[in-house]
């Protein structure tokens, strides 16, 4: 993927977080977190599994994508709450695949955060983000891809 690539919205040098006003306006939000070390962890269907069901079940899911490094989450969110979403999904999944027998740290410490703005479309990101295994080449269509959910209309716009 191109750096220049309007859809891409991690991996850039800035700041983590926006400033906290940049979140109340309700815009859906695209969340980015990497395993320690880019370890590819999904690739055990057991780990993939255990940690994409409760994006696929969450509510506030639109989309999501589970790679075997990293996660892709684009939530619905009205506040700068979803940061405590993160963190609670980030340490309920450290705790189940601790029971399945991974050790240590799990997740990267932090995670990229993008907001959604209207213009540049979130059904559009969100089809971009269930798309990222065929641009793996993992499979050939993304409904092929057992850790990939998209909620079309849960989608603002």
């Amino acid at each position: 993927m191109d750096a220049d690539d309007p859809l891409r919205t991690f991996g850039g040098r800035h700041g983590a977080r926006l400033p906290s006003g940049s979140y109340e306006a309700g815009y859906p939000v695209h969340i980015v977190t990497c395993t320690r070390y880019r370890e590819p962890l999904f690739r055990r269907p057991e780990l993939a599994s255990a940690v994409f069901e409760p994006i696929r079940q969450s509510p506030v899911t639109i989309a999501g994508c589970l790679m075997p490094d990293h996660l892709h989450w684009l939530m619905r969110t009205g506040s700068a709450s979803f940061g405590r979403e993160v963190q609670l999904l980030k340490s309920h999944t450290t705790r189940l695949m601790w029971r399945l027998g991974v050790q240590g740290k799990v997740w990267q410490r932090s995670f990229f955060d993008h907001v959604v703005r209207r213009e540049e479309g979130a059904l559009r990101l969100a089809r971009y983000i269930v798309n990222n295994p065929v641009r793996a080449g993992l499979v050939a269509d993304w409904h092929d891809y057992p850790w990939s959910v998209l909620w079309e209309e849960r989608c603002p716009f």
